[in-house]
């Protein structure tokens, strides 16, 4: 019994976990509800985070339908611009189009998907977990909704 036990521990087959030509697609990960769902890449961002690249809106019934809401480079396409407000005094960081930090899209209601964009983050962003490099900053983050084209549907405002 010990023998065998040891021949199969030490044996050079190996066997398959599953059969993984009869394995299901993974399910999206990221689902809004209504059929769409959402892909992402995470990159480094330069200040000792992430942030999301080349965004693209799917459906799950229609696989030719993908719409990049940011590019590769962080750059949000079919970009609405900004409504200006009293925010833009705290702002220590660029204002572009540019995702840096956080940019998240919520689940579709009323055929429409709230979307928020974080401009600058609060500044506990910036420490390490003894506090220190913490900024004095506040967290600045924008908003808009898409529509179920993927398209923006008003500028991005502190306001929703």
């Amino acid at each position: 019994m010990f023998r065998t036990f040891m021949r199969k521990l030490f044996s050079k087959t190996v066997q398959p976990l599953r059969n993984t030509a009869e394995a299901e697609p993974p399910e999206p990960r990221y689902k809004l509800g209504s059929g769409y769902y959402y892909v992402f890449e995470e990159v480094p961002n330069g200040y000792r985070g992430y942030r999301m690249t080349d965004v693209y809106l799917m459906k799950t019934d229609d696989p030719t339908f993908h719409r990049c809401l940011v590019d590769g480079n962080g750059r949000i396409r079919n970009f609405p611009g900004i409504r200006e407000g009293e925010w833009k005094k705290e702002l220590e960081y660029p204002c572009d189009d540019k995702v840096r930090f956080a940019f998240r899209i919520g689940e579709y209601k009323d055929g429409k998907a709230y979307v928020s964009w974080t401009l600058q983050p609060d500044g506990r962003y910036f420490e390490d977990e003894d506090g220190f490099g913490a900024e004095n900053c506040e967290e600045i983050c924008l908003y808009s909704y898409l529509d179920e084209d993927g398209k923006f549907t008003k500028p991005f405002s502190d306001k929703t």
